[in-house]
């Protein structure tokens, strides 16, 4: 199912999805099996869901993960899950946080 999912948003014309449009395209009985599989592919990194709660691949967008590391002044930094450069994030983006946070998706 994770494979077909891939494939499908690997098309000229996929245009960014929700699950019911993505069950329909697929010809999935099972809207479980789809949206199971849409949150194994998001957890691991491979497509995102956009500010429309739209689903699309991540690659090519710029977004990180990782672990969040805050300071007493509000501010804090993403420590790269991927070892890159770790993120600034200033004190009016830290919201709700907390230090420890794991962040699944920032803009960068």
């Amino acid at each position: 199912m994770k494979q077909r999912i891939l494939d499908l948003m690997q098309r000229k014309n996929y245009q960014p999805s929700d699950s019911f449009w993505l069950q329909r395209e697929l010809k999935e009985d099972s809207k479980d099996r789809v949206v199971q599989a849409l949150a194994s592919l998001e957890a691991e990194g491979l497509i995102i869901r956009n500010k429309r709660q739209k689903y699309e691949l991540a690659e090519g967008k710029n977004y990180a993960r990782g672990i969040l590391d805050l300071k007493t002044a509000g501010y804090g930094f993403l420590l790269a899950e991927d070892g890159g450069e770790d993120l600034f994030i200033p004190r009016n983006k830290t919201l709700d946080a907390f230090s420890g946070d794991k962040i699944g998706r920032a803009h960068v």
